[in-house]
């Protein structure tokens, strides 16, 4: 757990205020030992932690991330709620989900083949507005003033060439349309680049 210290000290020194963490330890009795100790240094720079459930993970629902943030029973730490692992392990809700502190969103087509998925969180998915997952639900069912973020790793773009302001600039955009406005935060500047004599 220790060896997590530089890199929270650094996130602190930029001004975050939450980890994603997930959790790949088979071990219970040890994972649950290893988030107290990972939420009180994480505590020590004034950082929460959010657990992400992945079915590819040893938190493959939101039940079991949640139950193991209970058993931690630490106010500081919550849930990572992403569209995707939302979608593909069925946990869409007409419920508003509680304790989620951060929401992963991207796109991607209805259905996919299980033994591509854990390829298509890492690897391939889409922007916002180029599937077919409801967007607009999922927002829904998070918690008012919830952050949101976009995961959208697009290696083939990567591998054609285009650069990560390009990337960048795309993301932002296809997420601005999607939610009809614009979003909080310093993106104006690189989001409708300019023509010049």
């Amino acid at each position: 757990v220790n060896n997590f210290e530089p890199l929270l000290e650094t996130a602190a020194w930029v001004g975050a205020r939450l980890a994603n963490v997930l959790v790949y330890d088979a071990d219970p009795a040890r994972r649950l030992d290893n988030l107290c100790l990972l939420g009180e240094l994480a505590a020590r720079y004034s950082i929460g932690l959010s657990i992400e459930f992945y079915p590819a993970s040893r938190l493959r629902t939101i039940a079991e991330a949640t139950a193991l943030i209970d058993q931690v029973g630490r106010s500081d730490i919550g849930l990572t709620l992403d569209l995707l692992h939302w979608m593909r392990a069925g946990e869409r809700t007409d419920k508003r989900q509680k304790g989620v502190r951060i929401a992963q969103i991207c796109d991607g087509p209805a259905t996919m083949e299980p033994e591509l998925r854990e390829w298509e969180a890492s690897h391939e998915r889409l922007l916002p507005g180029d599937g077919a997952f409801d967007i607009a639900d999922f927002i829904a069912s998070l918690p008012e003033n919830c952050p949101l973020t976009l995961e959208v790793p697009r290696h083939k773009s990567l591998h054609a060439g285009t650069s990560a302001l390009e990337r960048a600039e795309q993301a932002y955009r296809a997420m601005r349309k999607t939610l009809g406005g614009p979003l909080v935060g310093n993106f104006d500047r690189i989001a409708e680049p300019q023509a010049h004599d």
